[in-house]
C-alpha cells in the first residue's frame, strides 16, 4: 500500500468511528424523546382522568 491508500484508508476509518458515534447520539436523543412523550402522554391521561372525575 503506498503513502495515499494508507491515508484514504486512514480518512475512511476515522469517518466510519464518527458515524459510530453519530448514530449513538442519536439513539440516546431518540431514548430521551421518548421518555418525554411518554411523560406527556400520562400528563394528559392524568388530566383527562381528573376531568372525567369531577
Amino acid at each position: 500500500m503506498n503513502n495515499i491508500e494508507k491515508i484514504n484508508q486512514t480518512i475512511d476509518e476515522i469517518e466510519f468511528e464518527n458515524l459510530k458515534k453519530d448514530v449513538d447520539t442519536l439513539k440516546k436523543s431518540v431514548q430521551a424523546l421518548k421518555k418525554e412523550i411518554k411523560s406527556l402522554k400520562d400528563a394528559l391521561k392524568w388530566k383527562a382522568d381528573k376531568a372525567h372525575a369531577h
